[in-house]
């Protein structure tokens, strides 16, 4: 649900010559979602995580780990997002 509200955000800045680079871990059909609607993105996470607390932190690790360098390389002025990955990188990288 989601996705539909960003899409509107994501449609106008691209629109407007904004580069977007969109970010996504797997998760329900938002990857089918991206792709219907012909957006380019990067899946970061493509396996689904386990669901015991030790896996939900190793996943957020391995996620700020993938991210790092994509952010560096991007070198945005906005992110936006729901993910933790997102506040701590933006925090980290004075974003």
């Amino acid at each position: 649900m989601k996705y539909f509200f960003a899409r509107n955000t994501l449609t106008k800045l691209i629109e407007n010559n904004h580069k977007v680079q969109i970010v996504i871990k797997t998760k329900d059909v938002l990857e089918s979602l991206l792709k219907n609607d012909g957006f380019e993105y990067i899946n970061i996470f493509p396996s689904e995580r386990g669901t015991s607390k030790l896996s939900i932190a190793w996943s957020l690790i391995k996620r700020n780990i993938i991210l790092f360098p994509i952010i560096l390389k991007f070198k945005p002025d906005l992110l936006i997002g729901t993910d933790a990955t997102i506040a701590q990188l933006g925090k980290l990288l004075r974003v």
